[in-house]
């Protein structure tokens, strides 16, 4: 279970990086990382 959810966000983490690609253009419009993101991954720390 612990690998499959390591998986599970490498998976999520590579998704991310695709969409940041694509959106680079309004990323750079915004300048910020997504709050959702950043909190996600505060957490998912935190569990670990």
């Amino acid at each position: 279970m612990v690998s499959n959810k390591k998986e599970t966000i490498d998976v999520m983490i590579s998704r991310f990086n695709k969409n940041q690609k694509t959106n680079k253009s309004q990323t750079l419009k915004d300048n910020h990382r997504s709050p959702f993101i950043d909190f996600y991954f505060q957490n998912f720390r935190k569990k670990n």
